[in-house]
């Protein structure tokens, strides 16, 4: 007989309204990092590569009669896969994205605001679009148009950004984690200011913001309803400021 998957069913609450969620039934938005085939680039990136680990002076290769595979893995964070980011990245005294990553499972609202254009999404359209729905530690916001390939070369190309008061706005609403399938949530030319990203993390609040986290290069697909979910965010532990992400989301029923 074949074995049954288990059904991990949870029931919890956010304000005054409860919500069920099937933890065996997560729904992945990482974006598949292909180092054989097609990949996303940002910023010039290289493309992600592999090379085999060399052993007293043999390739630690299978076909190479080797006992094991072992790979040295080449990746730029920012510019081939779907990563987690720190305030690391745009201050210096800020902490280490191994420091802070999440780990535990995250109330999350996902959305849907695509654009096709350089055009600014600003704070008053972000307002409108999560006033329907109650406050959630994370917020997933597709934005790429579908006529984006899936495995574009974001070099150049007209795509949505944040603007700085709209990540203002999120950061004063009391999301801790935005997640988004942009390449970055600043424009690629903006003479360095990346004013979206010092927006989310100005420390001049009265909370502290040094455990927020930006992640970016998701794959939401077009379809993906919005609403309340539960969200894992899964990067490696790294003394860096950012770092390769999994990201999976949890289909959540209202009780």
């Amino acid at each position: 007989m074949g074995t049954r998957s288990a059904q991990l069913k949870v029931d919890w609450s956010l304000g005054d309204q409860r919500f069920r969620s099937d933890l065996s039934q997560g729904v992945d938005l990482t974006r598949y990092l292909h180092l054989h085939g097609p990949q996303a680039r940002c910023f010039a990136a290289d493309p992600a590569t592999a090379e085999p680990q060399m052993w007293q002076g043999t390739p630690l290769l299978l076909e190479h009669g080797s006992p094991v595979q072992s790979m040295i893995l080449q990746t730029t964070i920012h510019g081939n896969g779907t990563h987690t980011e720190s305030s690391r990245h745009v201050t210096s005294d800020g902490p280490y994205l191994g420091d802070i990553a999440p780990s535990r499972l995250m109330t999350c609202l996902v959305l849907h605001i695509s654009h096709l254009g350089a055009i600014a999404i600003s704070d008053d359209t972000l307002a409108l679009a999560m006033e329907p729905y109650p406050r959630t530690e994370a917020l997933v916001l597709r934005c790429l148009d579908t006529s984006v390939p899936q495995y574009p070369d974001f070099g150049g190309m007209d795509i949505p950004y944040l603007s700085a008061d709209a990540m203002t706005y999120l950061a004063d609403r009391g999301i801790e984690h935005f997640l988004t399938d942009l390449p970055s949530v600043d424009p690629e030319q903006d003479g360095g200011a990346l004013a979206a990203h010092h927006a989310f993390w100005a420390g001049d609040r009265e909370t502290d913001r040094r455990q927020s986290t930006i992640t970016e290069l998701l794959h939401i697909a077009p379809d993906q309803p919005e609403g309340i979910y539960l969200i894992q965010i899964a990067p490696l532990l790294l003394d860096l400021d950012a770092a390769p992400s999994r990201v999976i989301i949890y289909q959540t029923e209202k009780l």
